[in-house]
């Protein structure tokens, strides 16, 4: 047998699984409501209660996500090892989960104290707020807008400033 049926728990991933995991892996990296997977279940694959229920068992079943009173903790390490093992290798690297795991936090950010310690000053050495947005996102896997990054900026230096 191929090596790749004894991994795989059941049949093949549909297109919809695919897509179903390329939404989560883009779209949130840790935590979201069982609500919004359900909607977008909904939304995009069909609203009966069985397909919502399929593709909800899919998650759960792989490990992909796991639920805590309604909110789901997501688990992108899989999504990424799952998609990299069915999905052809260009198309792969499109997908955003992929960077966003290959990015992993620099020891200059583990070391500073917190995250607005560590955007105060980088603020203070004069880098661009795009640069430290971007180092946010790396950290945080969260994506920022300059309006927030600026506001963590300032409430770094608030921290900062001596009474």
């Amino acid at each position: 047998m191929h090596e790749n049926q004894h991994m795989n728990k059941g049949p093949s991933p549909t297109k919809k699984h695919i897509e179903l995991l390329k939404w989560l892996g883009k779209n949130y990296n840790h935590q979201l409501m069982l609500s919004d997977i359900e909607g977008y279940i909904a939304n995009n694959f069909g609203i009966d209660e069985r397909t919502v229920r399929k593709y909800q068992k899919f998650l759960f079943e792989n490990g992909f996500i796991k639920i805590y009173n309604a909110i789901c903790e997501v688990n992108p390490r899989k999504i990424y090892e799952f998609l990299k093992q069915h999905v052809r290798e260009e198309e792969f690297r499109t997908y955003a989960v992929a960077e966003a795991l290959k990015v992993q936090p620099t020891d200059e950010i583990k070391e500073s104290r917190s995250i607005k310690a560590y955007a105060a000053e980088r603020y203070l050495a004069e880098d661009d707020i795009e640069e430290i947005r971007d180092k946010l996102e790396q950290f945080t896997n969260v994506v920022l807008s300059k309006k927030q990054t600026r506001n963590i900026i300032r409430k770094g230096l608030r921290e900062d400033l001596p009474i």
